[in-house]
């Protein structure tokens, strides 16, 4: 994760290092649940996360992406 963060930090893909950390990851992830986005079930002791059937397309995930970048500075 950390050499991931650094790539896209040196691209200019990414502000701040810290941005691309697990607690991010984590907090993104709770929400995407909060909001019915995606669901999961534990197998075999693995958390296995996938997207809830009526969000599965381009336009649906689009309009997440927009609402996400409201909150952009």
């Amino acid at each position: 994760m950390q050499l991931t963060a650094q790539e896209k930090l040196y691209k200019g893909l990414l502000a701040y290092e810290e941005s691309f950390s697990a607690d991010t990851f984590k907090n993104a992830l709770r929400l995407f649940e909060h909001w019915q986005i995606v669901e999961h079930y534990i197998q075999d002791g693995i958390k296995i996360v996938y997207l809830n059937d009526c969000w599965n397309c381009k336009e649906r995930i689009n309009d997440v992406i927009a609402r996400i970048e409201e909150f952009r500075l």
